[in-house]
């Protein structure tokens, strides 16, 4: 989970596990296992309908599942255009700080002191900087996400650098500390 040589055994073994992170993204997943987790979020939210007798309350077809590209484009559409720092558009309290958490130049992963840091060396809790119009959080920054796609991923991650293109869907085989997912529920009013 880091580069090669790095003392990380206390994010390796706690990351995922120590409450401390339940707020985190989580990350350092094959893509199988984000399609699987959706999958298994799916049954549990029907299970948890029929016990609870809320059936009538779910729409006729709904299913949990990683992001198309389009999606994602979507969401990002919104913050695309946005500077890296706040400036005269966000509050006077915000002004000057970071809008996503990503790695400010090749050496520097926090930031200077002050309101330019970006308050993480590594992930943050998944609510932390500014949702997009829509309310979805951290589009750009914190981790890049997998996509429907066979293994690809998008998006900005804490190690990503500031300036990257991060509307250009990567290629990865394994896992990764700076690659999670999120699922987005796909629903109908017709039985599919």
């Amino acid at each position: 989970m880091g580069a090669k040589g790095a003392y990380n055994e206390p994010y390796v073994r706690y990351y995922l596990s120590h409450p401390a992170y339940h707020q985190y993204p989580v990350v350092g997943v094959t893509l199988k296992q984000a399609q699987d987790f959706c999958a298994w979020r799916t049954e549990r939210v029907n299970e948890w309908a029929q016990a609870n007798k809320k059936t009538d309350k779910l729409p006729a077809y709904f299913n949990y599942r990683l992001p198309s590209l389009e999606e994602y484009k979507m969401m990002y559409a919104e913050i695309s255009e946005l500077p890296n720092q706040i400036g005269e558009e966000g509050k006077k309290a915000y002004r000057g700080m970071m809008r996503y958490n990503m790695k400010r130049d090749p050496k520097d992963f926090m930031g200077v002191a002050g309101h330019l840091n970006d308050n993480a060396d590594i992930t943050a809790p998944a609510l932390s900087y500014w949702p997009n119009e829509s309310g979805v959080w951290n589009i750009k920054g914190n981790v890049n996400e997998w996509l429907l796609k066979e293994n690809t991923y998008i998006g900005g991650g804490w190690s990503t650098p500031m300036e990257s293109d991060v509307s250009v869907p990567m290629h990865l085989d394994s896992t990764s500390a700076a690659v999670g997912f999120r699922c987005v529920c796909e629903v109908s009013e017709e039985s599919l």
